[in-house]
């Protein structure tokens, strides 16, 4: 079983990482702590595993992060462009220099904190298993549900693109019991799992002949993902056939 990445040493895990972003809006703004002495070490941009990076610190820097025996590594603001990240970092520099630690007055959107890379990889990171490991007690249709952890979307972003449309054999359709998103841009993260209360049949004409889709309904306050087993899991070796959006995972026969 392939573990999450060990964030106080090496890096992120792959989700956590397509979870920051991606493209050009794959640039983040961090800063590194001394938690101990409540002091800002450095403050900086970058992509990918940066804010484990330390070969890029001028001379003072590194001494400070070599001398801190507890330090701390924030996420301030991620999904930006190079320019943004860049322009975001110069802005936070300049609180830091002119009033940093004096007490702010403006706290009316509690919401806004830096992320600990340790919380990040927490929420974003999932554990890899096997599908071969799983035995459910129906039949669960898998669908691609690419980009989902980057844009980190909301449950019913989320549950809105698992409904479908789908297309499928009507006769396996209705022995649908789960249905699971998938971030194929995510190592296979399970992103969200509902458990089925039925479907409907959606019929769209294109090039005069008559296509035939399902949409689902779900199962409102089931935790279909603790019922599989799947809660912040991933499934690397699911396979899904070529240029196919769906695939199954069959229960069990004894």
């Amino acid at each position: 079983m392939e573990n999450r990445m060990d964030t106080a040493n090496k890096g992120f895990s792959e989700a956590a990482l397509s979870a920051l972003g991606s493209g050009e809006n794959r640039f983040y703004v961090y800063c590194l702590t001394d938690l101990k002495k409540g002091k800002v070490l450095h403050i900086g941009t970058g992509c990918g595993n940066r804010i484990f990076e330390f070969d890029h610190f001028d001379a003072p820097t590194a001494k400070a992060v070599s001398k801190c025996r507890k330090s701390g590594r924030f996420i301030l603001n991620s999904h930006l462009t190079e320019n943004e990240a860049r322009a975001a970092e110069q802005a936070v520099v300049a609180f830091v220099r002119s009033v940093g630690g004096k007490k702010l007055k403006n706290h009316a959107d509690g919401s806004v904190w830096g992320i600990s890379a340790e919380e990040w990889e927490r929420r974003f990171g999932f554990e890899a298993v096997q599908t071969d490991a799983l035995n459910p007690d129906g039949l669960v249709l898998a669908v691609k549900l690419p980009d989902a952890v980057s844009r980190n979307e909301s449950a019913e972003t989320l549950a809105e693109r698992a409904r479908g449309t789908w297309t499928a054999a009507k006769d396996l359709i209705k022995k649908v019991k789960y249905l699971v998103g998938i971030d194929t841009a995510a190592s296979n993260a399970v992103v969200c799992a509902y458990e089925v209360a039925g479907f409907e049949t959606v019929e769209t004409v294109k090039n005069g002949k008559t296509l035939t889709t399902y949409r689902f309904a779900f199962l409102p306050e089931t935790d279909a993902a603790e019922t599989l087993g799947l809660r912040q899991k991933s499934l690397p070796d699911l396979k899904f056939a070529n240029g196919s959006d769906k695939t199954y995972i069959r229960p069990k026969t004894v």
